[in-house]
């Protein structure tokens, strides 16, 4: 069965809620030493959960709609129009005197993985209700919505209750240990969930430690309400589940350059597969390929992203 069979589609579109923010990217060019200056680059990019995904489905040939907040600043200027050039439908980016552009500080290790990030989202608390609200006419016709728990509890629960009276499938990625526990209110209206390991033992109470555990806590998530659990599981691959089916596809091949944005490109490639009226095995391979691709580029975005380049994978 089709990840969105049986429920009612509307425009051709997609609709991301979530964070926009400006990335600043330290990477050390040798092994990191706590509590000392360590050698090595420091980049930007353009970066946030929401806005990462919204770039990643443009990039897949998917009509996309960000829901945001920047600052009335030089690095809301650049991250709105960075992104717009994208492909991305911007207009409904909201422009805030205070505070500030959220920034996004992380600090990579030599072989791409992340040690430590630090984010500063406070802007993303003029993404409320009310706001929401008046976006209401572009939420209700969207094919699917797609958020990020960098929004309120209450900004979550109105999208989770809306969205169902409007049928309109919701996507949702925890973000963090910190934010997941949000999302705990609204699982029952959650149409496809995408953890990582850290998340789902913190939505499920039990720790994700292998792929054995990862099955145990993508059952307890659909049990919980969740239609459709992706559960990532980084190079051990994705293991997902469902009412009537479960199973793990193995992660793709990659010569890593940076984990950083992976997650963000699987769930892009769970959404563009789903539209495609794909299996959940399907969309998730689908995804994994695309996950695989984003590794192999030091921006949190692949310049490579598109679904020609992701099937190529497949083949």
């Amino acid at each position: 069965m089709a990840i969105l069979d049986q429920l009612r589609t509307h425009g051709s579109y997609v609709c991301v809620v979530g964070g926009a923010n400006v990335d600043i990217e330290g990477r050390a060019n040798h092994a990191i030493l706590g509590g000392d200056s360590n050698m090595g680059s420091v980049t930007q990019a353009p970066g946030g959960v929401g806005r990462n995904v919204a770039e990643n489905l443009a990039r897949l040939g998917v009509e996309t709609r960000l829901i945001s907040a920047v600052g009335q600043d030089p690095a809301g200027d650049w991250l709105v129009a960075t992104t717009s050039e994208t492909g991305v439908n911007t207009d409904d980016v909201v422009r805030m005197a205070h505070p500030p552009t959220a920034t996004y500080l992380s600090v990579i290790d030599p072989t791409g993985d992340m040690v430590v990030a630090i984010n500063d989202m406070a802007i993303l608390e003029a993404i409320t209700p009310t706001a929401l609200a008046e976006t209401s006419g572009i939420l209700s016709e969207a094919a699917l919505v797609v958020c990020d728990a960098n929004l309120t509890s209450a900004s979550l629960a109105w999208l989770a209750e809306n969205l169902a009276s409007w049928h309109v499938p919701l996507f949702i990625d925890p973000v963090s240990v910190a934010k997941a526990p949000k999302l705990l209110p609204i699982l029952p209206k959650v149409h496809m969930l995408k953890p990582n390991a850290m998340e789902a033992g913190v939505l499920t109470g039990t720790a994700v430690v292998d792929l054995a555990s990862a099955q145990h806590a993508a059952k307890a998530l659909v049990d919980a309400g969740v239609t459709v659990v992706a559960l990532s599981m980084g190079a051990n691959g994705v293991v997902y589940a469902t009412r009537s089916q479960a199973g793990t596809i193995n992660a793709h091949p990659a010569d890593v350059v940076s984990v950083t944005g992976a997650g963000d490109a699987l769930m892009a490639g769970l959404v563009r597969a789903s539209l495609d009226a794909a299996t959940i095995e399907t969309a998730v391979t689908f995804a994994t390929a695309a996950a695989a691709l984003a590794t192999e580029s030091a921006s949190t975005v692949s310049a490579s992203m598109n679904a020609s380049a992701v099937r190529s994978r497949l083949e």
